[in-house]
């Protein structure tokens, strides 16, 4: 019998934990990119392109911003679950 040393993030957080960890930043991810299209919106101003050096001027082409967008677009399509998801176990204010 092999014996494991390692620890997986699942047994030092439990899974229920990690789920919620996940959660949390995938809405912060969403609400931060929510303010940056709301900045585009509003003052046709980029932050994302700011934070990747090209001056609040929208950038297609950094793969930096690319990459930024492609992750915060995954957190939306994460935080999707959450509508969906039975929260009356994790979240047990919630239920009531």
């Amino acid at each position: 019998m092999r014996q494991s040393y390692g620890c997986s993030p699942k047994k030092l957080m439990g899974e229920k934990d990690m789920n919620n960890m996940i959660d949390r930043i995938a809405l912060i991810l969403t609400v931060v990119g929510a303010l940056n299209w709301g900045t585009i919106g509003i003052f046709r101003y980029d932050l994302v392109s700011l934070l990747c050096g090209e001056g609040g001027v929208p950038a297609p082409d950094n793969l930096l911003a690319r990459i930024i967008y492609t992750v915060v677009a995954l957190s939306g399509v994460w935080c999707i679950s959450l509508l969906f998801r039975d929260n009356s176990e994790t979240y047990p204010a919630m239920s009531r």
